[in-house]
């Protein structure tokens, strides 16, 4: 960082960060904390799993590890996973198939995707 007097500045990080200047960097820094290999003491939330308020059909297949939020819905014959996370509120429509992406908090996706961040319903 710089100050108003042109001097730059820096900061020594002892914990866990990436970089997140591309999608793919993104995606991996997600699977990188749902994968464990990561350890983020001060989450709000667990990182990895299925929130007991989410809605998942029973024909719905889960493929691990994946992070599904409160609220999420999973249609009937979806498959999701590995290193899919799903935001509070989601759903994913009947017969999409996620592998490898992010979807957004409130986001509907109704088709099947891989490496994609979902921020608005498409």
């Amino acid at each position: 960082l710089f100050d108003g007097e042109g001097k730059l500045y820096g900061y020594v990080n002892k914990g866990y960060w990436w970089e997140h200047s591309t999608q793919e960097r993104y995606l991996q820094g997600a699977a990188n904390v749902m994968n464990g290999m990561v350890e983020l003491p001060y989450a709000e939330f667990p990182l990895s799993g299925v929130h007991p308020e989410s809605q998942i059909a029973n024909s719905a297949q889960i493929d691990g590890p994946v992070w599904i939020g409160p609220g999420a819905k999973i249609g009937e014959e979806v498959r999701v996973g590995p290193n899919v996370q799903i935001g509070e509120g989601a759903e994913i429509r009947e017969g999409s198939q996620l592998q490898n992406s992010i979807v957004w908090a409130e986001v509907c996706v109704q088709e099947s995707g891989q490496n994609r961040v979902y921020t608005s319903s498409d």
